[in-house]
């Protein structure tokens, strides 16, 4: 591909699915095949491949382009390329790693010798073509890269004598390879597409030369010995950003209403699919000892189609928030679901469809069926959170379900099945227990509630392994009730190891302390050499087994292992499943183990529900709506979803830190995961500070209240100082935000803003100062300092102080541009300017990098998205509650806050920065995450130098920074 086009994350996503379904597929063609004749069945023997060979474009390209005199210095060598995985570009057209989930092969043009290549050869650069520049120039095309895929296959010939000297010896190099050839095609569609300013029919007169290439690379290595081939379809050409900029507009149905992809030019990528596919079926009948596997195009979604055209590549009928159960079955269990579709809606659909394919003919029905991948994805969570919701946690309601939801799914597959299904995939259950939303949901808990070594709630995996257990239980029941209709039923089991779940450590377990194996964790099944199992961890280990009786090894780094049924589910395999395990069930590599945070309510996630001056009650956030975007309840939190530390702790993979106050407090089992000890309410200073000035603080805690909670904590969590330090100083620290509490008392108590400046300010970032040093003496290496907010954009402070008079601000002290006041918004720039010098004196005092003291700079984070919320997606009223009562532009009334009687919520508050008046949405405090993630630059960290761990800049994705 091109170098103006780095391939989308979603698209990668897309195709590596379609290349691992066609895998399965060809296994199972190739095991009927091999176990042919009499029905003999034969021990699965393992083939190891010794080295990859791989050929393409820039999809594939690992640092070819970047020494080919022609694109040598081009983007890919340049930041911010590879600044995820690698930390430096590397010549891949990516942010990390590319799809070729594989021991990474030596690209051609960096290597001379035959040691060089000995772990195999990556022929693609990015920008190549499939046909000859040449020719393309005597079509009126200009390449820019005078590479093709002819020139990669005579790459390969030469490497092929470099590393045998016998005809035998080449064969055998070949034979013990994996030839992966990845999308190549879409650069001369492109420059196809530009020279006809758009009109595809300049672009498909190449299909037929751009097919009789790869089919000849592919003959070419055959030839040569190659036995396990994969071959990568096209992409998606219309869903490119690149071609979507390119070619705007047009007409009529230029853009596919359901996904806005350039619709002709998807086309044109699924008749080079079609080509191939014929290209393809053809080697493999001229060659039946070789394997070719090709990815499919994405099913169309069910609810986006009406006519068989639209579903003739297939329909995706899942639904985002659908049960296994009917919804009525559920509430007659007093269990509310949210969206009305189950998976017997779902298999309803799907019988539609097959009739839309098919008409009345049941033979036809039957022939589309056989012809067919099924893929139940995973279905049954919904069902359990709603249950576990309705028991407070309580596994019994939602254990009470799993035989209604195992008896669901079999007789979903048994319908697919009966109707011709040969080839069914059924996806597991995740482990519930390690979902974000379920930890911060049920936090806490005595004795063995978490797992001590991943940190998951232990008793709701258990309940995802019984899950799996009862769903391996009853497709095996199902393959012996349908011998005759050899339904190659694979299983996909989404439970992890908790071992290799463990955050910042590498994943070999002790000798001691080893793997619990699929074989122990789940009853053995005795199936036919047909069933596949595959399990897999967060770090792309894949094990399949063919039989009940052993199962392979999985991949090291030494070799590629795998039965020879599917070797070539290895390269599409080992990359999904790695991709996917990391999604689901969490991992990664980075420097913290847990989470210790401090502050006030933009940081309180549960305290002030505890604390007893507020009756228990926890004030306005205990009620509704607060919580109502992401929890679905009201957790203590003051928003209405997550806070700013919560998509932290959720970006660095860490478990979210337990409130203090919600905990009993009194065992290390409670607190080793991270504790928050900021407090709704809480002021920097005490109480004492502002009685003996005639003010009143909203409640009786305070920063040091906060530290002496900690100090407590510490001794908790270990009995001698070196294994107490050991902790500090795997852990970072979140002192603040905290502050906005004591100039609210302070202004409310009739202070001007320069009194407070000269007589509240210094005592603030002194107790801060305090703090921070505190948990440095106490091992702390890493703490996080974040500054004020910028107080004159306060939807509660400019309604207070709306007309002028008090707290000496006067009535037209408002910044033009923003409509924030100027006065207050500069006693938060006086605040920052005190807290930036403490912390350059804290860094002076620790020098060196084993301490690092950061400061966060909140106050530009929040005062970008307010001077121009359109471009960070947010509405056009960036100074109004989103929830609250009152006329005028800031929607607050102290008497009608958000919660209480008279107050509305506003319907989409991701549109709103101000959640209540006081506190952000979870929209805006996932743009504060996201600032404060970004990697030791301006806005987030300034002041000192900040270094994420490598695992940050992923987190940044995961929690959807832009």
């Amino acid at each position: 591909m091109a170098p103006a086009a780095p391939f989308p994350r979603r698209l990668l996503l897309s195709l590596l699915l379609g290349v691992l379904v066609v895998a399965i597929v060809a296994a199972a063609d190739v095991e009927s095949s091999a176990g042919g004749g009499g029905g003999r069945r034969h021990s699965p023997r393992r083939t190891r491949y010794s080295r990859v060979f791989s050929f393409g474009d820039s999809l594939t390209d690992t640092g070819n382009a970047a020494i080919l005199p022609a694109t040598a210095g081009g983007p890919f060598t340049r930041p911010p390329y590879g600044m995820t995985f690698y930390h430096h570009p590397t010549g891949r057209a990516s942010d990390g790693r590319l799809a070729l989930g594989l021991p990474e092969p030596t690209p051609y043009l960096a290597g001379k010798t035959a040691a060089d290549f000995r772990r195999g050869v990556n022929f693609a650069v990015g920008g190549a073509t499939a046909l000859d520049p040449a020719f393309l120039k005597s079509r009126g095309m200009t390449s820019s890269v005078p590479v093709s895929l002819s020139n990669e296959t005579r790459w390969f010939q030469d490497v092929l004598q470099l590393l045998g000297a016998s005809a035998h010896e080449k064969h055998t190099t070949a034979a013990s390879s994996i030839f992966y050839f990845g999308e190549i095609g879409f650069n001369d569609y492109s420059f196809a597409l530009s020279t006809g300013n758009g009109s595809v029919d300049v672009a498909a007169s190449l299909v037929p030369d751009i097919i009789a290439v790869i089919r000849s690379a592919v003959t070419a290595v055959i030839a040569a010995g190659a036995r396990t081939m994969v071959v990568a379809g096209m992409i998606p050409i219309g869903c490119e950003p690149e071609m979507l900029a390119l070619f705007p507009g047009g007409a009529g149905n230029y853009y596919d209403p359901a996904s806005g992809c350039i619709t002709r030019f998807n086309g044109l990528a699924e008749l080079h699919n079609r080509e191939l596919q014929r290209a393809l079926h053809e080697i493999r009948r001229a060659h039946p000892g070789a394997i070719a596997a090709l990815g499919l195009p994405e099913p169309t979604p069910y609810l986006a189609g009406k006519a068989a055209a639209e579903f003739r590549r297939g329909a995706n009928f899942a639904v985002g928030g659908a049960t296994a159960l009917d919804p009525v079955f559920l509430k007659s269990r007093g269990i509310t679901s949210f969206v009305p579709v189950s998976l017997g809606n779902e298999t309803r659909w799907f019988e539609d469809v097959l009739h839309l394919l098919a008409g009345a003919s049941a033979h036809q029905k039957h022939m589309i069926a056989a012809s067919s991948v099924f893929y139940f994805g995973e279905i049954g969570f919904n069902d359990y959170s709603f249950a576990l919701s309705a028991g407070n946690g309580t596994v019994e309601a939602a254990a009470s379900l799993v035989p209604e939801i195992i008896a669901v799914i079999r007789s979903a597959v048994a319908a697919v099945i009966a109707a011709g299904a040969r080839t069914v995939v059924v996806a597991g259950m995740i482990p519930i227990g390690c979902e974000p939303e379920m930890l911060a949901l049920f936090p806490s808990g005595a004795g063995d509630y978490y797992d001590p070594a991943s940190g998951c709630i232990a008793r709701f995996n258990r309940l995802a392994e019984l899950h799996n257990r009862e769903l391996q239980r009853a497709l095996h029941e199902l393959r012996r009730a349908h011998p005759g209709a050899a339904a190659a039923i694979l299983v996909v089991v989404m439970m992890t190891c908790p071992k290799m779940l463990t955050f910042g450590r590498k994943t070999t377990s002790r000798p001691e302390e080893k793997t619990p194996t699929l074989e122990k964790a789940i009853p053995k099944l005795n199936p036919s050499p047909r069933w596949i199992r595959v399990s897999y961890t967060p770090f792309s280990s894949v094990t399949v087994a063919a039989s009940a009786t052993t199962l392979a090894e999985p991949v090291t780094t030494g070799s590629i292992s795998m039965t020879p049924f599917s070797p070539h589910l290895v390269a599409a395999a080992a990359a999904l499943l790695g991709l996917l395990a990391t999604a689901v069930a969490g991992g990664g590599t980075g420097a913290y183990t847990r989470v210790f945070s401090f502050g006030d309510s933009l940081t309180d996630t549960g305290n002030a529900l505890h604390l007893p001056s507020t009756g228990g009650g926890g004030g306005p956030a205990s009620r509704p709506p607060y919580g109502e975007t992401f929890f679905r309840r009201p957790t203590g939190r003051a928003s209405d979803g997550r806070l700013a530390v919560d998509f932290i702790v959720e970006a660095l993979r860490l478990r979210h830190p337990a409130p203090y106050l919600a905990a009993g407090g009194e065992t290390a089992a409670e607190f080793r995961h991270g504790v928050n000890f900021a407090v709704g309410g809480s002021t920097a200073l005490p109480p004492e500070f502002y009685e003996g000035r005639g003010l009143k603080p909203f409640v009786p805690v305070s920063l040091a209240n906060q530290t002496a909670w900690f100090d407590k904590v510490l001794q908790i969590l270990g009995s001698s100082d070196h294994g107490r330090r050991k902790i500090m100083a795997s852990s970072l620290f979140i002192v603040g935000e905290i502050g906005v509490n004591d100039y609210l008392v302070s202004l409310v108590g009739n202070l001007t803003v320069g009194e407070v400046e000269t007589s509240v300010v210094p005592h603030i970032v002194a107790a801060i100062r305090s703090t921070v040093n505190e948990v440095i003496a106490a091992g702390a290496t890493t703490v996080v300092v974040p500054g004020m907010i910028p107080l004159g954009c306060e939807p509660q402070l400019l309604a207070l102080y709306q007309g002028g008079g008090g707290g000496g601000v006067a009535g037209d002290d408002y910044d033009p541009e923003s409509g924030c006041m100027t006065r207050l918004n500069g006693l938060a720039e006086h605040h920052n300017r005190e807290l930036r010098r403490a912390v350059a004196e804290l860094r002076g005092a620790h020098p060196g990098a084993s301490v690092v003291v950061a400061y966060a700079d909140l106050y530009r984070a929040v005062a970008d998205i307010v001077a121009s919320p359109g471009r960070h997606g947010f509405g056009g009223a960036p100074l109004a509650a989103c929830c609250g009562a009152g006329a005028g532009a800031y929607n607050f009334d102290m008497a009608a806050f958000c919660g209480a009687a008279g107050s509305t919520a506003c319907a989409d508050p991701s549109a709103y920065v101000s959640w209540d008046g006081v506190h952000f949405t979870e929209a805006a405090n996932r743009h504060i995450a996201c600032a404060v993630l970004e990697a030791g630059a301006p806005p987030a960290v300034s002041t000192a130098p900040m270094t994420w761990p490598a695992a940050a800049e992923a987190g940044r994705s995961r929690i959807g920074c832009s």
